[in-house]
C-alpha cells in the first residue's frame, strides 16, 4: 500500500535527514535560538568560540528546565559538547575555528520562521500577474507554432511602444510604496537564497579536492597525471548542478563591462539599505 511505503520512507528520513535530526535534537530550541541571530548578523560564518559563549549563556538561563536535561553547572563545557555533536553529525560545518550553516540548518530556519509567524495573505496582485505572465511565456516557449510566437512578440512590441509613447508625453508611472517594498523584498529574498547555491558549489569543490588528494596518495601518480586528473575533475564539476551555477555566475556577472557600472552597483547597495531600513526614501537614496 502507498501509505506503508510512505511511512517507511518517512521513518528513514527521521533517522537520516539532517533537517529532521536538527528539529528532533533535545536541545534544538536553545541551539537554534542562538545560531539563527548569529548567522543573520554575519550573513556567512560565525566564530565557534562566539557560538559556544552565546550558547552557554542560554543554557544557563534554562538550567532548571527539565526538558533539556542539564547534568552540571559547567554550561560552557556542555555548550561546547553540543556544538561538537552537531558538527560531528554534519548539521553544521566547522572550518578553521568558524562554523557555517548547512542547507539543512537553513531549511530549519525557514521552517521555524514560518511556524512562528501568524498566517497572513501572501498572494498579491503583482504576484498573480507574475504567475500569469510566466505561464504565458512558458506556453509560448513550448509551442512550435510560428504564428503563435509571432503574435506574442508583436503584442510585446506593441506594449513597449505604448510605454514609450507615454514617456514621450511625459507620463511616468513609478511603483507605489507598497509595490516597491514588495518587489524589493522579493528580490532581496531571491538574492539571499543564492548563498545556499554557492555553499553547495564550495562543498562540491572541497570534496573534489579531498578525493583528488586521496587518489594521489593511494596511486602515487606523477605530476602530469595529477594535472590531468585535476583538469578532468574541474570539467566534471562544471557539468554538475553546482558547477553550472558557478559557470553561469562567472560568465554573466564577473565580466569587464559589469565592473564599469558603478551606478548599478550603487543602486544595489541602496536597495539593500532600503530593505533593512524601509523608512529611508528609496528615490532619494538612489
Amino acid at each position: 500500500m502507498n501509505n506503508v511505503h510512505s511511512a517507511k520512507a518517512l521513518s528513514v528520513l527521521r533517522h537520516q535527514n539532517p533537517a529532521w535530526l536538527l528539529l528532533a535534537s533535545r536541545r534544538a530550541p536553545l541551539v537554534l535560538a542562538c545560531l539563527q541571530p548569529l548567522f543573520e548578523s554575519t550573513h556567512k560564518q560565525v566564530l565557534l568560540e562566539d557560538a559556544e559563549a552565546y550558547l552557554s549563556e542560554t543554557f544557563r538561563d534554562f538550567a532548571n528546565d527539565s526538558d533539556y536535561g542539564f547534568q552540571s553547572d559547567n554550561f560552557h563545557l556542555q555548550a561546547k559538547r553540543e556544538l561538537n555533536l552537531w558538527i560531528k553529525k554534519e548539521l553544521i560545518v566547522e572550518r578553521q575555528g568558524e562554523i557555517f550553516a548547512t542547507d539543512a540548518l537553513q531549511r530549519v530556519f525557514h521552517f521555524i520562521g514560518g511556524v512562528a509567524e501568524q498566517r497572513f495573505m501572501t498572494t498579491t496582485a503583482s504576484r498573480l500577474a507574475t504567475v500569469q505572465r510566466e505561464i504565458k511565456n512558458l506556453a509560448v516557449n513550448l509551442s512550435n507554432d510560428v504564428k503563435t510566437k509571432r503574435q506574442f512578440i508583436k503584442a510585446e512590441i506593441q506594449q513597449l511602444q505604448l510605454q514609450l509613447a507615454k514617456l514621450d508625453m511625459g507620463e511616468v508611472e513609478p511603483l507605489n510604496a507598497h509595490e516597491a517594498i514588495e518587489n524589493i523584498q522579493s528580490l532581496y529574498s531571491l538574492a539571499m537564497s543564492l548563498k545556499d547555491d554557492f555553499r553547495r558549489v564550495e562543498d562540491a569543490y572541497r570534496q573534489a579536492d579531498r578525493d583528488l588528494r586521496h587518489k594521489i596518495i593511494q596511486t602515487q601518480t606523477n605530476r602530469g597525471e595529477i594535472v590531468d586528473q585535476l583538469l578532468d575533475n574541474h570539467d566534471a564539476l562544471l557539468q554538475t548542478p553546482e558547477g553550472r551555477v558557478l559557470n553561469i555566475f562567472t560568465s554573466s556577472y564577473i565580466t569587464p563591462c559589469n565592473w564599469n557600472k558603478p551606478r548599478c552597483n550603487c543602486e544595489i547597495l541602496c536597495i539593500l539599505n532600503f530593505v533593512n531600513k524601509p523608512s529611508t526614501p528609496f528615490n532619494k537614496a538612489i
